[in-house]
């Protein structure tokens, strides 16, 4: 399974230290931090529309879908809404991967409608669940992985003092400690594309940002 073209070579840090990359600077002068923002913008459009739809500003059978997924995550306590929502885009979402060349990030709409999706899409469609359901954006990111096999790949890192990682891959969220065989190159937040270097240090790793 690979996911996103990465830049060759890059080792990247430990997946367990995403929550300190949270608060290293961010960049938008890339080709992921722009594919990013640009992902970032239909998926806040999206999620402004569907917010409309459920004050009852339009009657959209693709709308009725997303509420019938979001009602349960919203009444869930919050501990348990990461569990609730991988299970349910489990049971929706098949993985299937781009065509050769064709890197799109589909927005959660069309990814529920397609019932299929690569690594991003299915983030993005789980990172969108939480929102809607009631996780505070900051408690949410995208983490663009290196897997051990050299592929690339992205999962959803929830919360940060126990992040969990929502990943495709797995049928449960996990520790993040627990994904030690892949290694971070970044962390995609609200305020943008956030890169890890593979540095020397911890330190010097979160302080160089640049590059990529």
């Amino acid at each position: 399974m690979s996911c996103p073209s990465l830049p060759p070579p890059f080792a990247g840090v430990p997946v367990d230290l995403a929550p300190q990359l949270r608060s290293a600077p961010a960049t938008r002068n890339t080709p992921l931090a722009r594919r990013w923002a640009r992902a970032r913008t239909r998926l806040d459009a999206e999620l402004s529309w569907l917010m409309s739809c459920a004050r009852g500003a339009c009657r959209d059978p693709r709308a009725a879908d997303w509420g019938r997924m979001r009602a349960p995550v919203a009444a869930a306590p919050a501990a348990a809404r990461p569990a609730l929502v991988q299970a349910g885009v489990g049971r929706r979402i098949r993985y299937l991967a781009d065509a050769p060349g064709d890197d799109h990030w589909a927005t959660p709409l069309a990814t529920l409608a397609r019932g299929a999706g690569d690594c991003e899409d299915i983030a993005i469609l789980t990172y969108a669940l939480l929102r809607a359901g009631g996780i505070a954006e900051a408690d949410l990111g995208l983490m663009v992985l290196a897997t051990a096999g050299g592929g690339g790949h992205v999962a959803l890192l929830v919360g940060n003092e126990r992040p969990l990682v929502l990943d495709n891959r797995f049928r449960r969220p996990r520790p993040a400690s627990a994904l030690a065989e892949d290694r971070l190159v970044a962390l995609l937040l609200p305020r943008g594309y956030v890169p890890a270097k593979d540095s020397g240090t911890p330190a010097q790793r979160l302080a160089a940002t640049a590059g990529l």
